[in-house]
C-alpha cells in the first residue's frame, strides 16, 4: 500500500507538471526585457568614450525603467516557481517553507523599490537636476548588491526543494532525476545573477555605466527568462515523451495540492461529440455587462483623449459623404458584432465537425474576393498607383507583419469562439488594444498629468479594473466550472488584475518622462547668450591678413584660395563681423571637391543648357558679368539683383558659370551612400592641397574651357527636357528623397510613422530638452524624424518640385537639410522684397503683447486633403480652434459677449494664454486692437488672408469652410506689412521653401519665433534662443514659450533681452555688405572647385 501510495505521488507530481499553468504572465516582464535591449543596442557606447548629454538623457529613462521593472517582474518570476513548487507539495511543513519563500521576493522588492524612491528620485534626478538631492552614490548602489545576494539565496533555495519533494517516491530513476533537475530548472538563475555581480560597481562610475550596463542587462534579461521557463512548466513542454501516462483517479491525487487543481485549467477538446448548448443571459447580467461596458468605453476614450499628443492635424467638416463617416463607424461596429456572434455560433455547432470550418472558408475567399477586386479597382488612380510602386522596404516590412498579425489574430479568436461566448473573445481584442496603448501612454510619459489629478486616476482604475469584471460576467452558467474549488481562479484573476494595475501605477510614477516636466526656457536662454558672445568674438579673432591666413589654415587645413588678400580687405572695409568662421561654404562644397573640376563645370553647362528646369545662369569673364538669355520674365529680377551682389568684386574672381535654381523648392538629393564617398574623395583631395608647398594663383585656361554654345540657341531651347531630373510636384517625396539621404541605420529607413495624428515623441527627442528646441542645427535633420513626411507641405505635397539624385552645382537660396543645393544670400533679402521696419519705430513697451501672423497657405499644394497637416494650417487651425473654444464657453456660461480678449490656459497646461477677439479695422484698414496689461500673457492675433489658390477645387471648397466659415465667406484682406511692427511676438514659418520676413523680423526690434526645415546663408551667424525663439515644426511648445516671455517678469525680461540682441545683430551681420562679402567668399571657393589646378591654387604672402 505504502509503495502504491508513493507510485500515485508520482504519478500525481507528472500530473501536475503536465497541467501547471503559470499564473504570473510573461506580459508583466516583457516591458523590462524591452526597455534593456532598447538601452542595450540604442543607447550603449563604447568605453571610456565621453557619450553626448542628450544621448545620456536619451538613455537614462530606459536604463532606470529596465532596473525598475527588474525589480518588480523579477519579484513576480520568483513568486512563479514558488507556486509551482507549491502545487506539487504535500508536507505540511514543506508547504509552510514554500509559502514563506513565496512571501518572501515581494516583500524584498517591494522593499527595494520604496528604498530606491524614498533616497533618491530614481530616473528624474538623472535628467533633470532640479528635481531634489539624491542620496549618496555609495549608497543607492549597495541596493542592487543587496537584492542580487537576495535573490541568489532563493534560487538556491530552489534548487534544495525539489530534492526533499522527491527524495521519498518511490519512481524510476530517470525519471526522479529528469523530474528533480526540471524542478531546479529555476536554480540557473542564481548563476546568471552571480556572473553579472561583478558589473555592478560600474553603477557608481559615470563614464563607463552605458557601456558595462548591456552586462548587467544582458544577465538581468537571461535571468529572468530563466524564471519564466521554470514557472511555465505546463506552456514550456505540453507533452514530453518521457512523461507516465495521466491518472485521473482520484486516489492518486495528492491531498493537500489544492492549488494544483485550481492551476490545472485545460479547455475541452476541439471537436467534442457532446453538445454544450450555451445558456442564454438573464436580464440581471445583460444589465451588469451593458453597464460596465459602457462605463468601460468611456473611461477609455476619455483616457485616450487626454493622454493624446496629436500633431494638430485638421479633420474637415466635408461637404458630401464625409460627413457620414461616424454613422458608418457605428454601423460598421454592430456589422462586426453580428459577424462575430454568427461565427461563434457556426463554431460551436458540433453537430457537422467539418461543415462550419468549410461554411467559414467560404466567408473568408468570398472576403479576399472582395477586397482583391476592389483593390485592383483603385490601384488604377494616380495617387494608389504611385504610392504602391514607390513603396519602400520600410513600409512593405510593415504591411507584411501587419497582414501577418492580424491574420493570426483572426484565426486565434475565430478557435476560441468554439470554446469561449463572442463576448469573451471581443473582450479579449479591445482590453488588450485599450491596455497595450494604455502601457505606451505610461512608458512615454503622457499619463503623468493625468495621473496627478483624481478624475484621471480614478478613471485609469476603471481603465484596469473593469475588463476583469467583464471576463467574470462573459462566463455564462453554463460554461463555468464547477468544481468549487475552481472558482478560486476568479479571485486569483481579480488579484492579478489589481497587481497589474499596481504596476501601472508604478512605473508610471517613475516613469517620468523629461518632456511632462514644467519648465521654462530660461536656462537654455542663459546658456544661448554665452555660446552666442563667444562665437561671436571667435568670428572676427583676425586682426590682421596674416592672422586670418593662419586661423584659416587652423580651421579649415589647407590654404585660403587665390586673391584671399582681395577678400580680406573688402571684408575689413564693410566692417564684416565675420572674418574666419565660414563652416556653412565649406560644407557646402566638400563634395564637389570628390568630382573632378571638367565634371563640375560640365554639369553646369548641362544645367544651363536646360532652362525648362527653371535654372538661371550667370557668366563671369574677365571680371564682367552676364546674365543667360533664357530666363522666365517672371524670375530675371532674381538674376539682376544677384548680379548687382557679384559686380563690386568681380573683377577678383576667375572665369566660372553660375547655375541658380529660380524655384523656392530646393533641388538636390544625393543618396547617402554616394554622398558620403563624394565626401570622403573631397576630405582627401584638400589634404593633397594642404601638402603643397608652392601654391599657385587661378589659371588662366581650364580644359575643356566653360561652353558658350547655348547662349545663341534659339527657343527651341526651352523644348529640351532631361532624364536626370524627375517632375515629382504634388507628390509625397519623403521617402523617395530624404530616406535614401539618411544613413542605413536612422530611424527613417528603420520604421515608417503611419499614424498623421499622433505626435512621435522619440522623434523630436533628440533636439529637444525639456520641451523646447535645444539644438536648431538637429532639429532641421528629418533623418530622426520620419513622423515630419506628413507635417510639411514641402515634403507632402510640394508645388514645383523637379529634383535630381545627380549632384548638379545648383545655388539655391534655402534648401533642406538632407539635400545638397549651395546655399547663396537671397534676392528676395538683397532686393528688398520685403520692406523693413523704418529707424525710429516702435519701442518695445509700446509694442502690442500679443502674437501675430499673416499670411496665405503656400506651403504646398493642397490636394487630396494633404494640407490637413500643413505647417501654416496646422498653425492657424490651433489658434483659431482656442479662440473660438474660449469664446463659447464664455458666452455660455456668462451669458455675455465680450468685447476684449479671454482668457485660457495653455494647451498644455503650463502657462495661461490669451486669444483676442476678430480684430475690429480702422478706417485705414489696420486692425485695432486693445493694449494688453503687462501682467497678462500675449493675445493671439492669426489668420490667412485672400483666397486659397494653391488648391485643387475640392480643397479649396474644404479650406475656406474650415478658415472662413463656408465656401461662399468673401476672405479676409491683406493688411499692409507694417503691421507686424506693431506687435512683440512674430511667428515665422516656411512657406513653399525659406521665409524671407526673418531678417526683417530680427531688424524690427520685435521677437521672432520660428518654425523651419529650410535652411539659409545665415544659419550659423544667428543663434537660437539669443536673437529668436526656435520652434519645432509640431508646434507643441509655441505656447509654452509665448506663455513665458509673454508673461510679467523674468520671461517678459527674457523676451525684450532677445529682441533687442536680435535687432542689434541684425543691424551688424545681417546688411547688404555682409550678403556681398558672404558671396564673395563663396565664390573665390568654388573658383577653386572648378579649377583644373585647385590641389595646388592658393593664397599665401
Amino acid at each position: 500500500m505504502e509503495a502504491a501510495s508513493d507510485r500515485s505521488a508520482g504519478a500525481r507530481l507528472v500530473s501536475c507538471l503536465r497541467h501547471h499553468v503559470c499564473i504570473i504572465p510573461a506580459s508583466i516582464t516583457d516591458p523590462a526585457c524591452i526597455i534593456a535591449k532598447l538601452a542595450n543596442v540604442t543607447f550603449s557606447g563604447p568605453v571610456n568614450i565621453r557619450t553626448l548629454e542628450w544621448l545620456r538623457a536619451r538613455a537614462a529613462p530606459y536604463l532606470g525603467g529596465r532596473q525598475t521593472f527588474y525589480t518588480v517582474s523579477t519579484s513576480l518570476v520568483k513568486a512563479g516557481i514558488a507556486v509551482a513548487l507549491l502545487c506539487l507539495m504535500t508536507l505540511r511543513r514543506y508547504r509552510y517553507t514554500i509559502i514563506g519563500i513565496l512571501a518572501f521576493p515581494p516583500l524584498i522588492g517591494r522593499g527595494v523599490l520604496i528604498h530606491l524612491l524614498c533616497t533618491c528620485r530614481l530616473l528624474g534626478a538623472q535628467w533633470e537636476g532640479n528635481l531634489g538631492p539624491c542620496a549618496a552614490r555609495d549608497s543607492v548602489a549597495c541596493t542592487p548588491y543587496l537584492f542580487t545576494t537576495f535573490t541568489v539565496i532563493l534560487d538556491l533555495a530552489y534548487a534544495v526543494v525539489p530534492y526533499l519533494l522527491l527524495r521519498d517516491l518511490e519512481m524510476r530513476k530517470g525519471v526522479k532525476l529528469s523530474v528533480m533537475a526540471l524542478l531546479a530548472f529555476g536554480s540557473l538563475a542564481g548563476v546568471c545573477a552571480i556572473i553579472r555581480l561583478p558589473y555592478l560597481k560600474y553603477f557608481i562610475i559615470v563614464d563607463d555605466k552605458l557601456f558595462y550596463s548591456s552586462e548587467i542587462i544582458l544577465g538581468s534579461t537571461v535571468e529572468n527568462a530563466i524564471g519564466i521557463i521554470a514557472a511555465s512548466l505546463r506552456p514550456i513542454l505540453p507533452g514530453s515523451s518521457y512523461w507516465p501516462p495521466h491518472n485521473d483517479d482520484a486516489s492518486t491525487r495528492l491531498p493537500s495540492s489544492r492549488l494544483g487543481t485550481i492551476l490545472t485549467l485545460k479547455l475541452p477538446p476541439a471537436h467534442s461529440n457532446e453538445t454544450t448548448p450555451r445558456k442564454a443571459w438573464g436580464p440581471e447580467i445583460l444589465a451588469k455587462y451593458a453597464l460596465i461596458s459602457l462605463v468601460w468605453g468611456i473611461a477609455a476614450t476619455d483616457i485616450l483623449f487626454l493622454t493624446e499628443r496629436n500633431t494638430g492635424a485638421i479633420c474637415p467638416r466635408g461637404f458630401y459623404i464625409e460627413r457620414m463617416i461616424p454613422v458608418a463607424q457605428l454601423v460598421m461596429v454592430a456589422c462586426d458584432a453580428c459577424v462575430v456572434g454568427q461565427i461563434g455560433s457556426l463554431c460551436q455547432d458540433r453537430e457537422g465537425r467539418s461543415k462550419p470550418w468549410r461554411l467559414l472558408g467560404i466567408f473568408f475567399l468570398a472576403s479576399a474576393a472582395v477586397l482583391a477586386f476592389l483593390g485592383v479597382w483603385s490601384y488604377f488612380d494616380r495617387n494608389n498607383f504611385i504610392w504602391s510602386v514607390f513603396l519602400t522596404w520600410v513600409s512593405v516590412r510593415d504591411l507584411i507583419l501587419d497582414s501577418i498579425g492580424a491574420a493570426l489574430a483572426i484565426l486565434s479568436s475565430v478557435y476560441l469562439l468554439g470554446f469561449v461566448h463572442p463576448t469573451a473573445v471581443g473582450l479579449t481584442v479591445a482590453a488588450t488594444s485599450v491596455l497595450v496603448q494604455f502601457q505606451r501612454k505610461i512608458l512615454d510619459g503622457a499619463m503623468i498629468g493625468v495621473w496627478s489629478q483624481w478624475w484621471g486616476l480614478l478613471i485609469g482604475s476603471v481603465v484596469l479594473l473593469a475588463p476583469c469584471l467583464l471576463l467574470r460576467l462573459s462566463i455564462s452558467d453554463a460554461d463555468r466550472f464547477q468544481s468549487r474549488t475552481r472558482s478560486h481562479l476568479y479571485r486569483y484573476i481579480h488579484v492579478l488584475c489589481g497587481l497589474s494595475a499596481l504596476v501601472f501605477v508604478t512605473s508610471q510614477m517613475i516613469l517620468a518622462s523629461p518632456e511632462q516636466v514644467r519648465s521654462t526656457p530660461a536656462e537654455l536662454i542663459a546658456h544661448a547668450k554665452i555660446e552666442s558672445e563667444s562665437w561671436i568674438t571667435s568670428a572676427k579673432r583676425s586682426t590682421s591678413l596674416l592672422t586670418a591666413i593662419s586661423e584659416y589654415r587652423r580651421r579649415y587645413g589647407m590654404p585660403p584660395p587665390p586673391n584671399f588678400d582681395k577678400w580680406y580687405t573688402f571684408a575689413t572695409e564693410a566692417e564684416s563681423p565675420v572674418i574666419d568662421i565660414f563652416d556653412q561654404i565649406h560644407s557646402d562644397l566638400v563634395p564637389f571637391w570628390g568630382l573632378r573640376p571638367s565634371v563640375v563645370r560640365q554639369r553646369t553647362t548641362y544645367l544651363l543648357e536646360h532652362p525648362q528646369l527653371s535654372i538661371g545662369g550667370i557668366l563671369i569673364k574677365d571680371g564682367r558679368i552676364e546674365i543667360s538669355p533664357h530666363i522666365r520674365g517672371t524670375h530675371r529680377w532674381m538674376m539682376d539683383v544677384t548680379k548687382s551682389m557679384i559686380e563690386p568684386f568681380a573683377q577678383w574672381l576667375p572665369d566660372m558659370q553660375l547655375a541658380f535654381n529660380l524655384d523656392d523648392e530646393c533641388r538636390i538629393s544625393v543618396p547617402y551612400g554616394e554622398m558620403r564617398t563624394l565626401t570622403n574623395d573631397g576630405l582627401e583631395s584638400q589634404s593633397k592641397l594642404s601638402a603643397q608647398k608652392q601654391l599657385l594663383p587661378f589659371s588662366q585656361t581650364q580644359s575643356p574651357p566653360w561652353s558658350e554654345e547655348y547662349l545663341n540657341q534659339d527657343e527651341t531651347i526651352w523644348e529640351k527636357t532631361s532624364s536626370l531630373f524627375l517632375a515629382r510636384s504634388r507628390s509625397a517625396m519623403f521617402n523617395e528623397w530624404i530616406s535614401p539621404s539618411c544613413p542605413p541605420d536612422s530611424p527613417v529607413n528603420r520604421y515608417h510613422w503611419w499614424n498623421r495624428k499622433a505626435k512621435c515623441s522619440s522623434c523630436s527627442s533628440p533636439h529637444m530638452t525639456s520641451g523646447f528646441v535645444s539644438n536648431w542645427t538637429l532639429s532641421g535633420d528629418l533623418c530622426h524624424q520620419p513622423d515630419l513626411a506628413y507635417l510639411h507641405g514641402f515634403l507632402s505635397s510640394p508645388s514645383t518640385f523637379v529634383p535630381s539624385r545627380t549632384l548638379f552645382p545648383v545655388f539655391g537660396q534655402g534648401r533642406v537639410h538632407n539635400f545638397a543645393d549651395i546655399l547663396y544670400p537671397s534676392p528676395w533679402n538683397y532686393g528688398d522684397k520685403v520692406a523693413s521696419e523704418e529707424e525710429g519705430g516702435l519701442p518695445w513697451e509700446e509694442k502690442l503683447n500679443s502674437v501675430y501672423w499673416r499670411g496665405t497657405l503656400s506651403d504646398g499644394l493642397a490636394a487630396h486633403g494633404t494640407w490637413q497637416t500643413f505647417v501654416r494650417a496646422r498653425f492657424v487651425h490651433m489658434v483659431v480652434n482656442a479662440r473660438t473654444l474660449v469664446s463659447r464657453s464664455l458666452d455660455s456660461l456668462l451669458g455675455l459677449t465680450p468685447t476684449g480678449d479671454t482668457a485660457t490656459p495653455s494647451l498644455d497646461g503650463s502657462h495661461p494664454v490669451l486669444f483676442g477677439r476678430k480684430a475690429v479695422h480702422t478706417a485705414g484698414g489696420l486692425p485695432a486692437q486693445r493694449p494688453i496689461p503687462e501682467a497678462s500673457p500675449a493675445a493671439a492675433n492669426v489668420s490667412f488672408v485672400d483666397n486659397f489658390t494653391r488648391c485643387d477645387h475640392r480643397d479649396c471648397r474644404a479650406l475656406k469652410a474650415t478658415f472662413y466659415g463656408s465656401a461662399a465667406t468673401e476672405p479676409p484682406a491683406a493688411l499692409d506689412f507694417r503691421e507686424h511692427w506693431r506687435h512683440r511676438h512674430l511667428v515665422d514659418l516656411d512657406g513653399a521653401g525659406f521665409s524671407g520676413r526673418f531678417p526683417p523680423f530680427l531688424k524690427s526690434g520685435s521677437l521672432p519665433y520660428r518654425a523651419a526645415l529650410f535652411r539659409t546663408w545665415w544659419e550659423e551667424r544667428v543663434h537660437a534662443w539669443r536673437h529668436f525663439v526656435p520652434l519645432d515644426v509640431r508646434l507643441h511648445e509655441l505656447w509654452t514659450a509665448v506663455g513665458y516671455l509673454g508673461a510679467e517678469g523674468q520671461g517678459h525680461a527674457d523676451a525684450k533681452e532677445m529682441a533687442r540682441a536680435g535687432q542689434d545683430w541684425a543691424a551688424t551681420a545681417l546688411r547688404k555688405d555682409d550678403m556681398r562679402v558672404y558671396m564673395f567668399r563663396l565664390l573665390l571657393e568654388w573658383g577653386r572647385v572648378v579649377d583644373d589646378n585647385r590641389e595646388s591654387l592658393g593664397f599665401e604672402v
